[in-house]
């Protein structure tokens, strides 16, 4: 049975495209049959499940593809405007980016209404990759920290998480240490959700993270306080 998840998990594109075509048909699952020829059905032994295991096995992978594929669409916003020649671009969920200078003359041709994506990076601190989807470039850009505080107060975005899920860095630099009974999720967080930040943030005092995006919250105790944030004169620098 384990062979089976396995060769099942290694397929996961495939499976995910035939979902994402259904979908589209208005059809909610997918058959594993109709995703497979009769040889991969047979290689990977599911021809030897009863039919009551393949509905359970099918339940299993459709849940599982929604799941996953929902989550990766689920970074996708729109362009609202470019602002200041290139320099700052104003995103659908009400984010201001500032644009590194060496990417300027790519954003002034990027238009409103163009999808983009952020994507992590392990750049100096504060740094992450837009992905403009419509045209297939990428570039540099941080986060307007001076235009989101007035915005959302405190509202952040996960800059990066270690592998233990016992540390959590948000975008203005601010690091927490998560309560070890709460490590376990935080693991499935992901860098550009964004947490809200529950109690008073001051330095050993402890908090509660709300994750906007998976709806549940950890106890933590803030280690190292944010950064100043930079004056727009240094940004363009």
């Amino acid at each position: 049975m384990y062979r089976i998840i396995f060769l099942l998990l290694v397929s996961a594109t495939t499976f995910g495209d035939v979902y994402l075509n259904k979908k589209i048909q208005g059809i909610e699952k997918i058959n594993l049959q109709e995703a497979m020829t009769p040889r991969e059905f047979a290689n990977t032994g599911l021809n030897r499940l009863t039919p009551q295991e393949l509905r359970t096995l099918q339940t299993w992978m459709n849940d599982h593809i929604k799941e996953e594929f929902e989550k990766s669409f689920s970074n996708v916003m729109e362009i609202q405007e470019i602002l200041k020649g290139g320099g700052k671009v104003s995103l659908s969920d009400g984010s201001i980016w500032n644009v590194a200078a060496h990417h300027r003359s790519v954003t002034r041709k990027w238009a409103a209404g163009h999808q983009v994506e952020l994507e992590a990076t392990r750049r100096p601190s504060g740094t992450y990759r837009l992905h403009n989807l419509t045209t297939s470039q990428f570039i540099d850009v941080k986060k307007d920290l001076a235009r989101a505080e007035k915005q959302t107060p405190g509202l952040q975005m996960i800059e990066s998480i270690n592998r233990s899920g016992s540390h959590v860095t948000l975008e203005d630099g601010s690091v927490y240490k998560v309560s070890l009974f709460d490590k376990q999720t935080t693991r499935k967080w992901q860098p550009t959700d964004e947490v809200e930040i529950r109690g008073q943030a001051l330095r050993g005092g402890r908090v509660r993270l709300y994750n906007k995006s998976s709806r549940d919250s950890v106890e933590a105790i803030l280690l190292f306080e944010a950064r100043k944030p930079k004056s727009e004169e240094e940004e363009d620098k």
